[in-house]
């Protein structure tokens, strides 16, 4: 069972940034979470919102801003903090037409094995796996699904990323007899719904606190 830390580790530290991630890697997290979109001028940049408003002291879109305009990271600087750990970047695109550009970046730093790319967008998912079928892939998804064998496996994905408080034991052992991984998201931020999820036996949890997941682990005997 992995621990993902959230955007980094979001609840103690600001979400999606370099000191974010080099916490999380402090922590002892097994991989990052993060979310892509492109600049103008087709950086591949680390932020949540399609807009800038939240996070940053700048207004208006991603897209419109040049990236020496912007001071957020670039996946490429994700990358290189990375290297020379084994924390794994689980990469969540957040808009269409970006694969291609995320692959070859992926390639460049040799980092197939070393990555997981999950989305929303199920047709990205499977171009991924069309341009590379050794990326690992999961789909992201915010209800229980009807029939996760049909959407496994038209979409050729690793694993499905649900939303915890859609999960419960039927759907995980499914998806295991497909030899796919399961993984939650959300605010899986208090003890007893961590508990909760390790008591599924979930191949993965994503957390704001992944140094309580650790602790968990521990009292489970499972770290």
């Amino acid at each position: 069972m992995i621990v993902i830390g959230h955007r980094g580790c979001a609840g103690l530290e600001p979400e999606n940034t370099l000191r974010g991630f080099k916490k999380a890697i402090e922590i002892g997290v097994d991989a990052i979470e993060l979310d892509v979109r492109l600049t103008k001028d087709k950086n591949i940049v680390v932020i949540h919102d399609e807009t800038l408003d939240r996070t940053t002291n700048l207004h208006g879109k991603v897209c419109d801003y040049y990236y020496k305009d912007i001071n957020i990271p670039l996946l490429a600087e994700v990358f290189d903090l990375v290297k020379t750990t084994n924390v794994k970047v689980h990469i969540e695109l957040k808009e269409k037409d970006t694969v291609e550009l995320v692959i070859d970046l992926i390639k460049k730093y040799d980092f197939v094995k070393r990555v997981k790319i999950i989305s929303f967008w199920h047709n990205e998912i499977l171009k991924v796996k069309k341009i590379h079928k050794d990326i690992k892939t999961g789909l992201l998804i915010t209800h229980y699904p009807a029939f996760p064998k049909n959407l496994l496996f038209e979409t050729n994905s690793d694993s499905l990323c649900i939303v915890y408080d859609k999960v419960d034991s039927n759907l995980v052992n499914e998806v295991h007899s497909l030899n796919k991984e399961i993984t939650v998201w959300g605010k899986i931020n208090t003890v007893e719904i961590i508990d909760r999820m390790i008591e599924l036996n979930v191949d993965g949890i994503g957390s704001d606190y992944p140094n309580l997941v650790i602790e968990r682990l521990k009292v489970f005997g499972k770290r």
